[in-house]
């Protein structure tokens, strides 16, 4: 880290699965536009636009980003003072600091420490303190897309999903699809054919073979698999981008 506060903006047009790794320092995870997977140890948590999820250092933890994503992470150096939270979990943001992380998102690149965006990362710092961890997000996942998102990582299909929302929380298939849009910034295809995809590659490093893999992810079709690939994960030339 150059600054004792640092801010790393990444944002995706594909599917971008980053690995398990340990967080080099303690940092907040801000997501600001579209979904991303989190995961710590067996637990799979969504994330969806305005959710800030504290990492502290050394943890070790796997993140996806979906099609379409804003990932912001703010480290944390020893160099700041103060206290901070020890374990991993929500941050329930007031409007100071949505405010401040919204407006160092438009500041021009790079950060200057003397400048603007330097005033604003000492204040992240100052504000540092005050968090504290939650189990759950702030803003509570609407039943009807929790619902729709436990089925789907289940395996099923659109027609049990739907069958499911409408029996469970009185939802049609049109508003189980609009929901997801407004909540995670994709489509319900789109999402499930990106989880299939990122199950798919989980198998392929497990050792099975490619037509196995698609077809326990739950694709329909070596077309389909291709089609995907294409969708999701093909070189762009807004290729995935790290503001510092």
């Amino acid at each position: 880290m150059f600054y004792p506060v640092h801010i790393d903006t990444q944002i995706t047009p594909i599917l971008l699965p980053l690995g398990r790794r340990r967080a080099v320092a303690d940092q907040l995870l801000y997501l600001s536009a579209g979904s991303a997977l989190l995961r710590l140890g067996r637990h799979e948590q969504v994330l969806r636009a305005g959710d800030l999820f504290w990492l502290p250092a050394d943890c070790l933890h796997g993140l996806t980003l979906w099609q379409g994503a804003c990932l912001s992470r703010i480290r944390f150096s020893l160099r700041v003072s103060g206290s901070r939270p020890a374990a991993a979990g929500f941050i329930h943001g007031d409007a100071l600091l949505v405010a401040t992380l919204q407006r160092l998102l438009h500041l021009p690149q790079p950060h200057d420490w003397q400048g603007h965006a330097g005033r604003l990362l000492r204040l992240l710092g100052d504000l540092l303190p005050e968090w504290q961890v939650h189990s759950q997000p702030q803003r509570a996942l609407p039943a009807g897309l929790q619902t729709a998102l436990q089925q789907l990582i289940q395996g099923q299909d659109l027609t049990a999903i739907a069958n499911a929302c409408l029996r469970e929380q009185g939802l049609s298939p049109r508003e189980v699809m609009d929901l997801f849009q407004h909540e995670l910034g994709c489509s319900l295809i789109g999402w499930q054919e990106q989880w299939q995809l990122l199950q798919t590659q989980t198998l392929l490093r497990q050792g099975h073979s490619e037509e196995a893999a698609w077809r326990q992810a739950g694709l329909a079709s070596a077309a389909q698999y291709q089609q995907c690939q294409q969708r999701y994960l093909a070189p762009s030339p807004l290729s995935a981008r790290t503001s510092s």
